[in-house]
Order: C-alpha cells, then structure tokens, then sequence
C-alpha cells in the first residue's frame, strides 16, 4: 500500500483539540490501517509552528520542544509513516521556482511547470 501524504491542516486539526475539524479528521484517522498515512518534513514542521504561536493559539500555546515531541508521539503511532525527502531534492526544488511569471494558479499551470522541471 502507498501511503497518502497527509495535508498539513488535516494534521493540524487532529492534533488541536479545539479546531473546527478535529471531530472530523479523528474520524478520518481512526479509519487509516498501519502504514496508511505519510508525513514529510514540510507537514511536519508546518504541524509545529501553529501550536507555538500565542496569536493562533492563545493560552493554550506550545512550546517549540513541546509541539515537537507531540508529532514525534504522533509518528510514533503504527498508521503514519515519515517519507523521507528523495535524493536530489535540493537540486529540484531551485527549479520548480525558476518561473518569472506570475502564477495563475490553475491546475493546468502547475501539471505544466511540473512537466518541465527535468
């Protein structure tokens, strides 16, 4: 089975108690078999940041330490799996914001841009 890259806002929202989605991506989570939900270094430290800061989170803000140990307990569980980032990656990325233009956002500029990063 390949895992599903999990969206950082559906992580986000299981792990805060008082999001307007944490019902509903618990939900979605307790469905997933083991192995079944990936998370990268980007959802992972996009899962992070929110938690910290006193505007998002008010009184119930983490720590930086604390919000980290919390998605290592969140990796630990059997269902989610770290993807680790592919070799070349660094040589990659500079390309896919080469493009000077302004981006239209459309799912067929991103399909083409994508296309033409080799």
């Amino acid at each position: 089975m390949n895992p599903c890259l999990a969206d950082t806002n559906v992580l986000l929202a299981l792990l805060v108690a008082t999001h307007p989605q944490h019902a509903s991506s618990t939900k979605w989570y307790r469905k997933q078999e083991a192995g079944a939900i990936g998370m990268c270094r980007f959802s992972q430290l996009g899962v992070v940041r929110p938690p910290g800061n006193r505007h998002i989170m008010a009184s119930e803000a983490l720590s930086a330490r604390t919000a980290w140990d919390v998605t290592s307990e969140l990796l630990s569980d059997e269902r989610l799996i770290f993807c680790q980032e592919p070799p070349g990656i660094d040589d990659c990325l500079p390309k896919l914001f080469r493009y000077s233009g302004v981006y239209a956002g459309t799912p067929e500029n991103s399909v083409s841009r994508l296309e033409n990063v080799s």
